[in-house]
């Protein structure tokens, strides 16, 4: 390697540290800084304390679907879809891991097929839980598996939450097949 070849390691330095963003997460798309910004808004333990009064996965779902910053998520549409998938496959993608669930309400509602990885790979990550773990509206499960509904309507997704965590496995095969 010549004096050339070295010339152009710094550049190629300085290129590499220019592509992460402030908040350590490399841009997916560096042209779309309000995608960026909402999905920093949202994961914060602040973003779930309105619902902590509520009783159940369906009112902790509707409180959050009034959050301005999730609205103006899913007003970006599949321009958002790359930054949340993103975040929820990325090993330090969320600064605050409960927020997950508001990521997969917000792919539900986009309803971009392109966020289906990221919800099976999550799902069949899970280990065996207690009913009550299961069952907890602010366990994001509920809120994936809802999202998988809304992305996959002709997917077998039982009704009942505990049979949809105990055949998990199957139905991440099931909805594969499907996006082969």
């Amino acid at each position: 390697m010549g004096a050339r070849g070295l010339s152009v390691l710094p550049l190629a330095i300085l290129s590499c540290l220019a592509a992460c963003s402030d908040d350590g997460h490399p841009p997916v798309d560096a042209g779309n800084p309000e995608v960026v910004a909402l999905i920093d808004h949202i994961d914060q333990e602040e973003a779930l304390h309105p619902t902590f009064i509520a009783s159940g996965y369906g009112t902790v779902r509707g409180v959050l679907l009034e959050n301005s910053h999730l609205k103006a998520l899913v007003d970006r549409g599949d321009a958002a879809v790359p930054h949340i998938v993103e975040r929820l496959t990325s090993p330090d993608g969320l600064s605050h891991p409960p927020t997950r669930l508001i990521l997969f309400i917000a792919l539900g509602e986009i309803g971009s097929p392109d966020g289906i990885p990221a919800i099976l790979s999550w799902i069949e990550s899970l280990p065996d839980l207690d009913d009550d773990e299961i069952l907890s509206p602010w366990f994001p499960f509920q809120h994936a598996c809802d999202a998988l509904r809304k992305l996959v309507p002709d997917t077998k997704l039982q009704e009942d939450p505990l049979d949809v965590f105990f055949y998990r496995k199957k139905l991440v095969e099931e909805v594969r097949a499907k996006f082969r």
